[in-house]
């Protein structure tokens, strides 16, 4: 009978280290999600053309719902910032982004479906997606670690 070598102790060995580099791509593309993001935000803050035309949804002008987007815009990219910076808060931060991008992408998929936005503007969309993926991620490599510190003990 033939035997087969033990590679178990080298193959997790590899593991932190593996788990280390998976950690700081994480962090770097947290990071430029989160600059692209709030940026987005602070763009469509600052250069917004306050709706002029009268034109009233809900009792707010139109200028004024777009503001509130703009700085939900932001806010997220900060979201994303901070995740990058304080990985071990990002596992807090999901449920509020998942929710959020959840109702966003169920929402523009109605207004898409009944031709109430074009395509092009809801590509925006694809970088909180993509900040919610990258903080889901982070916040596993990081429960990767607490999960392995408790082992060693």
């Amino acid at each position: 009978m033939l035997s087969a070598p033990d590679l178990a102790e080298r193959i997790i060995g590899q593991m932190p280290q593996t788990r280390r580099r998976h950690g700081r791509l994480l962090r770097w593309g947290l990071a430029v999600v989160g600059l692209a993001q709030g940026g987005w935000g602070a763009l469509a803050l600052l250069v917004l053309d306050p709706d002029t035309s009268g034109e009233r949804v809900h009792g707010a002008a139109l200028g004024h719902l777009a503001h509130e987007s703009a700085a939900f815009n932001l806010a997220l990219g900060v979201a994303f910032v901070w995740a990058a910076a304080r990985p071990r808060n990002a596992a807090g931060l999901l449920p509020v982004l998942a929710t959020f991008t959840g109702l966003m992408l169920a929402a523009s998929l109605v207004d898409l479906t009944q031709g109430r936005v074009h395509p092009s503007r809801e590509v925006a969309h694809l970088l909180m997606v993509l900040g919610l993926v990258l903080v889901a991620g982070r916040a596993r490599v990081e429960s990767g670690k607490a999960d392995a510190s408790v082992a060693s003990r």
